[in-house]
């Protein structure tokens, strides 16, 4: 009878894990949905103020038209953004459905980084120019063996903090390193404590400075990233302030130049 009960208890242990890891997977999934949900709905809401939601059919789509012909550009800025929110969504979905689907599997394939970088950089494009900060890629391209979809959502994850957290009117440099395999982003961003360094992959956390910008989420975008990068064979290393210079004080938050590095084992 021991010997049952020690098999039922290990069973219900390997249950007990599996349905952790899913039930943390699904808060992360719904977080980032409904995060991207609110994005969209901010966007509608440019296009079609609040005030006027309670009009019929025929009178919205009439204040639609009105709007796009005053207001072409904001009118594109905001399908541009809800284009952007919706691929991201979509992805979130697929590696959702590869990691916990029946048959969990990944696509591993050979992939051109620096092409893999520019077709999600590219969504980032008016974000970044509403900061007026310019993207320096910088080194040759190189193939690497990865998952595409689950890659799509680290680098969604990394270039959406990047908008969030890096300094306004500062460039933002980019580097592929065949030798090294790996590519860098470096920029000056919110500053990163030694509290931070220890936690920022916890599922949860938000640095203090990025708190005190009431820039912080739910903690879940770096923990997600380094889950990711795992299943990939990859690796990230986040360099602070390498020269130990002095913060840059902007709007009472701190800033140093940060680096963050993916390096790929393949």
């Amino acid at each position: 009878m021991d010997i049952y009960a020690g098999i039922s208890e290990n069973i219900n242990n390997i249950k007990n894990e599996i349905s952790r890891k899913l039930n943390s997977s699904t808060s992360a999934l719904l977080h980032n949905i409904i995060s991207l949900n609110a994005h969209n709905i901010q966007e509608v809401h440019a296009v079609i103020p609040k005030d006027n939601i309670g009009l019929n059919y025929k009178e919205k789509i009439a204040e639609a038209k009105q709007f796009m012909r005053n207001n072409p550009h904001e009118f594109a800025n905001a399908i541009y953004r809800i284009s952007k929110n919706n691929m991201a969504m979509k992805m979130e979905f697929s590696v959702f459905n590869r990691l916990f689907g029946e048959t969990p599997k990944l696509s591993v394939r050979k992939h051109d980084l620096k092409k893999v970088i520019l077709s999600i950089l590219h969504n980032f494009f008016q974000d970044f120019n509403e900061k007026k900060v310019l993207i320096e890629i910088e080194g040759d391209s190189f193939d690497v063996h990865f998952d595409y979809e689950s890659m799509h959502v680290v680098f969604h994850h990394l270039l959406e903090n990047a908008v969030k957290y890096c300094l306004e009117k500062r460039n933002i440099i980019i580097t592929l390193c065949r030798l090294k395999n790996s590519i860098t982003f470096d920029m000056y961003s919110i500053e990163i404590t030694d509290k931070d360094i220890g936690r920022i992959y916890d599922e949860g956390y938000s640095g203090d400075y990025a708190q005190l910008a009431e820039k912080s989420g739910k903690g879940i975008g770096m923990s997600r990233v380094k889950k990711l990068l795992d299943i990939n064979d990859a690796g990230i290393e986040i360099i602070r302030n390498e020269n130990n210079d002095s913060p840059i004080v902007h709007k009472q938050v701190s800033y140093t130049k940060n680096k963050i590095v993916i390096y790929y084992r393949r």
